[in-house]
């Protein structure tokens, strides 16, 4: 028996399997519309991801000036307490009235010892702390004021007292 050869396009089996040229074309045009579909969802992904990544660095560039912001208000507090504790030296300096006695041998300021009530010394100390002062710069400073503020008084007071003495 002899060998068929199935190239011959008469062959039903072969002509079934390869399907008509209608058909041929048609799967190759579905394969190109599904590779252009494919493409095209394609292309939407990558302009997603492109339009994420914009979204992200906005983000980011935000939350960098945010942080810029926090860092230059941050400054401005220091800077703020930095002249606030300068002054604070300066007011000190000056209740002290120029009266150097720290480390020279028999100049010492009068002093006195004071009993307070507990709810006056804790406020002495508190106050002390919120001024950033000490103690006896604090109530040097309140009999300071106090005594400018009463100058007429104290000076009647002492013209009254010379007067008796005489």
């Amino acid at each position: 028996m002899a060998k068929k050869s199935f190239k011959n396009q008469d062959n039903p089996a072969l002509a079934y399997i390869r399907g008509t040229q209608e058909e041929h074309d048609d799967l190759k045009t579905q394969d190109t519309q599904d590779t252009h579909v494919a493409q095209e969802e394609h292309d939407d992904l990558k302009t997603q991801d492109t339009q994420d990544v914009h979204v992200a660095q906005d983000v980011r560039d935000d939350l960098k000036t945010q942080d810029t912001q926090d860092v230059h208000v941050a400054q401005d507090v220091r800077d703020d307490l930095k002249t606030q504790d300068t002054q604070d030296v300066h007011v000190a300096q000056e209740v002290q009235g120029g009266t150097k006695t720290q480390g020279r041998k028999g100049q010492k300021l009068p002093r006195i010892n004071m009993a307070f009530s507990q709810d006056n010394l804790e406020y002495l100390q508190l106050i002390s702390r919120i001024e950033g002062i000490s103690i006896t710069k604090y109530v040097n400073h309140l009999i300071e004021s106090d005594r400018k503020k009463r100058k007429d008084i104290i000076e009647k007071a002492k013209a009254l007292l010379m007067e008796a003495k005489k």
